[in-house]
């Protein structure tokens, strides 16, 4: 998650009325109901990256946007995304052998949050992938990004932008 987002914790007894995977297995809708007032909200659980894969992940996406085409070249080319993603696969490849200290298992994780930040909506991408999901809005900093859910209709997400720079994205 990015720092022009934050993933609120729920305060108080929840009950889950449902879960679902959005991107098995990185990440999960949970709608979640307050037990105390009844409210409902929709949860987004994704897979986190420790501080050292935040580190290791910075500095791979510094490295892809030294070595991917200008993109006026890339819109010369048929399947943007799925030669973008080949491509992020490729030079994740390339440079493992410089990140040894990392498990494998971390890898997934960040080609994960490159086609979410890179290729996709970024920290709201997961709701881009729900077919639940209507709508997206969001009042401003510092509240919370609401959903139209098919079947809990208007709902808080645990989705808070926090700067301007973040409702432009």
């Amino acid at each position: 998650m990015s720092l022009d987002f934050q993933l609120i914790k729920p305060v108080g007894q929840f009950k889950e009325l449902e879960r679902y995977s959005l991107y098995e297995p990185f990440a999960y809708a949970t709608i979640i109901q307050d037990e105390r007032t009844g409210d409902i909200m929709y949860y987004l659980e994704e897979i986190t990256l420790d501080s050292i894969e935040q580190q290791v992940y910075k500095e791979l996406v510094r490295i892809v946007m030294l070595e991917l085409p200008p993109p006026e070249d890339l819109m010369k080319m048929g399947d943007v995304k799925n030669y973008l993603l080949n491509e992020l696969k490729k030079i994740v490849g390339r440079y493992r052998r410089l990140f040894r200290n990392v498990q494998s298992s971390s890898f997934a994780k960040f080609l994960y949050y490159m086609e979410r930040d890179l290729l996709g909506y970024g920290p709201i991408d997961a709701l881009m992938r729900d077919e639940n999901i209507e709508d997206i809005s969001c009042d401003g900093v510092g509240r919370p990004v609401y959903v139209f859910h098919r079947k809990y209709e208007s709902i808080p997400t645990n989705i808070v932008p926090m700067t301007d720079q973040a409702l432009m994205t």
